[in-house]
């Protein structure tokens, strides 16, 4: 007696034949190639797009990308352009907690950040 289970994708169910436990080399091969068999016809009866459709669904897809998402992203940076006005840092001196260094830096100028020119430029001069 054959013990079967139900297999397969999406809810569809099959009945694929379990191939039973066997000392014999060729009772055990002869299940194994039924089973086989079976699993080739369910791969078979699958649906599978032909070219023309294939062709049909990348052009879909590619026309959305370009009629939906690009306008998008440029309406995107527009409004950013636009509407966005964001506050740039104030000149003054900055508190203390954005001024906490716990080493020097690596350079000429220990307490200049790097791009930092105005404190460059006090540095250097108060060198010369």
């Amino acid at each position: 007696m054959q013990a079967t289970r139900a297999c397969g994708r999406s809810g569809a169910r099959r009945n694929i034949v379990v191939a039973p436990v066997s000392e014999d080399p060729a009772v055990a091969r002869e299940a194994y190639l039924k089973q086989l068999a079976q699993r080739v016809a369910a791969q078979k009866n699958q649906h599978h797009y032909d070219q023309g459709e294939e062709v049909f669904e990348a052009s879909k897809w590619l026309k959305i990308s370009v009629m939906v998402a690009f306008p998008l992203c440029v309406l995107s940076s527009i409004k950013d352009l636009i509407l966005n006005e964001h506050e740039h840092a104030t000149e003054g001196p900055k508190p203390d907690y954005m001024k906490i260094m716990n080493k020097d830096f690596p350079w000429e100028c220990k307490e200049c950040a790097l791009f930092d020119t105005k404190c460059w430029a006090e540095c250097r001069a108060s060198k010369d």
